[in-house]
């Protein structure tokens, strides 16, 4: 093999190493679990919303508050997905995310998420 292919050669293996320790699964959950909570809330969908909800939010908001929000976002928004989103931060069961679903009000910067057990949970409230 020439040099210039075992060059070439090594840079390629080089590259697909490196690409595949990029992979996070904590931040492939919590992603996840933010476009779950997206798709939920602006499809009014809101038992599957609420249940997304840390318990810390869902002392401070009723399910009957909490169904004229996602209502109210379903009738004027439509049904939304996330089209970019950066895992901020996420330090011990803490995450924050930024995200962009197309309309400014209900694309959000640094949200707070919380991950009890394997799950992670909306605790922007």
């Amino acid at each position: 093999m020439s040099r210039i292919r075992r060059a070439a050669a090594v840079a390629t293996a080089a590259a697909i190493t490196l690409s595949a320790c990029g992979t996070n699964p904590e931040e492939d959950a919590l992603t996840q679990a933010v476009s779950e909570y997206v798709v939920a809330y602006t499809s009014g969908d809101v038992l599957s919303a609420y249940a997304m909800l840390s318990d810390r939010c869902k002392e401070q908001i009723s399910v009957e508050t909490f169904e004229v929000l996602v209502k109210g976002a379903a009738d004027q928004y439509g049904t939304r997905e996330v089209l970019e989103i950066t895992v901020d931060s996420i330090r011990s069961d803490r995450g924050k995310v930024t995200y962009d679903v197309g309309v400014t009000a209900l694309s959000k910067s640094e949200q707070n998420w919380l991950r009890v057990g394997d799950t992670w949970r909306w605790d922007a409230c």
